[in-house]
């Protein structure tokens, strides 16, 4: 009776296959609808504006990015919901935070980390483990995704991860950025098949900064 059980569940599965690919190729390129399905039916409740929308989308459909933006908009909220997207969205992938100093890193993300669980508790089934120090953050998710915090700086040469974002962008010089952090991003995720996809954002990195005002 238990195998007649499993072989009725694979049927139904293979059956809605083509619909299941379809939805999770609609949510990768529709980030802001991935979180909007995460919102809970009471408490707080986060609406994105249209600059937060248009951010979250350009930032899951292009290689390379740099935003620069006043206070107040929730560019960094944005950058860790896109993180987190990224990790749900494609099984296996690495991708991390960095800002001038590991410190800064993680007070910036787990910041950030908790906002989110606020607004989407739903997301939390998603997390298996997450780890917070002084200098040192990480979150795995259930599909063998993860995503740690980083320095700007030569301390973080020689790592590798799939995608990355960086925060406190407008710090770090030309020099640095070209011999230890780009290079960090150069690997691509392989799936399950051991296929690398050619249309994946494999590499991505994404540059926020704080943009400056005259007196």
């Amino acid at each position: 009776m238990k195998i007649n059980d499993v072989s009725k569940e694979q049927t139904i599965i293979d059956k809605h296959l083509p619909e299941f690919a379809e939805l999770c190729s609609f949510l990768r390129w529709y980030p802001d609808i991935f979180w909007d399905m995460h919102k809970p039916d009471k408490g707080m409740v986060l609406e994105f504006d249209d600059h937060q929308r248009v951010m979250m989308r350009v930032n899951a459909r292009f290689q390379e990015g740099y935003s620069c933006c006043p206070r107040g908009i929730s560019k960094t909220l944005c950058h860790v919901l896109m993180q987190y997207h990224t990790c749900v969205c494609y099984a296996g992938v690495t991708t991390s935070l960095t800002a001038s100093t590991k410190e800064s890193a993680v007070k910036i993300w787990k910041d950030k980390h908790e906002e989110i669980l606020r607004f989407y508790p739903s997301f939390e089934k998603y997390i298996k483990k997450q780890s917070w120090g002084k200098d040192y953050g990480y979150v795995e998710f259930i599909n063998g995704s993860a995503m740690d915090s980083l320095a700007n700086a030569q301390t973080s040469k020689g790592l590798r991860r799939r995608r990355g974002g960086l925060e406190e962008s407008a710090l770090i010089d030309k020099e640095t950025y070209d011999d230890a952090i780009a290079p960090i991003f150069n690997v691509s995720r392989t799936t399950v098949g051991g296929v690398i996809d050619p249309q994946e954002l494999n590499g991505q990195i994404w540059r926020y900064s704080t943009s400056g005002r005259r007196l």
